[in-house]
């Protein structure tokens, strides 16, 4: 089986061997809404953060193995509550959600559930994605089967049914994050 280390670049090989997340068989299948879902035999999840794990947020090391795709928004409008830290809740329908797009692998998002909760606290869901016009540069560099994809995304991110605290004025939690800086300096 090897060490952690081993089996963590086998995974990175087997994923540049293949062109990416897409596979050498194209970019993968789409889903009803346009949105590209990709497929190798170790498909990375595509995952949408929008709180604590982006950039800045006091749990981005958990992403640090993580393959960067961009920042990005929800097609759909969701709501984004903050308490201390951010809940995104199907209803009331308010806000497109501004966050971060990474292919993660399986190792990584077991982490990832584990701080969220999953399923008891926060529930993982599928969720569409569109990429920033910024991030077209970053999908390219993140491998053939990504650069010329389509800037909408099936990806999977965290929901919580009951949350807590205000309604985000604007759907972005990084707001609160370059706040929480602000004051640390």
């Amino acid at each position: 089986m090897g060490t952690s280390a081993q089996r963590t670049a086998g995974r990175r090989r087997s994923l540049n061997d293949a062109g990416g997340a897409g596979g050498a068989g194209g970019a993968g299948a789409r889903a009803r809404d346009g949105a590209i879902v990709p497929r190798v035999t170790d498909t990375p999840t595509l995952l949408f953060v929008y709180g604590t794990l982006r950039q800045g947020g006091p749990n981005h090391a958990l992403l640090a193995d993580a393959r960067f795709l961009g920042a990005a928004t929800t097609a759909e409008r969701y709501a984004l509550f903050v308490d201390g830290i951010p809940f995104l809740a199907p209803a009331p329908a308010v806000h497109r959600v501004r966050g971060e797009v990474y292919a993660v692998d399986a190792a990584t998002l077991a982490e990832i559930d584990r701080l969220e909760g999953h399923p008891r606290w926060y529930e993982r869901r599928a969720v569409t994605v569109v990429l920033d016009e910024s991030a077209k540069a970053a999908r390219k560099g993140a491998g053939p089967a990504f650069g010329d994809a389509p800037a909408a995304l099936a990806c999977e991110t965290y929901f919580n049914d009951r949350p807590t605290g205000a309604l985000s004025p604007n759907g972005d939690y990084g707001t609160e994050l370059r706040r929480m800086a602000r004051r640390r300096r």
